[in-house]
């Protein structure tokens, strides 16, 4: 009787391990897509800084051939 409850117990004890180890897991998926969209969005910031600064150095540069042309 003492052995069959110990089996019992552990039979439950290995599902609740189970469940911990699929949240674990789950938690580490989650993890990774938080990574890989936060890379996303970083890479994106980054490409559209690039386009940023290439469109203020033309609007500069058109800026000073506008006053120039004006002045003449």
């Amino acid at each position: 009787m003492f052995a069959e409850d110990v089996i019992n117990k552990t039979g439950k004890l290995e599902g609740i391990f189970d469940g911990a180890k699929g949240i674990g897991e789950t938690l580490m998926d989650f993890n990774e897509s938080i990574k890989h969209i936060t890379s996303q969005i970083s890479r994106n910031a980054s490409q559209n800084q690039e386009k940023a600064a290439q469109s203020v150095k033309w609007g500069a540069a058109l800026f000073d051939l506008w006053k120039k042309n004006r002045n003449k």
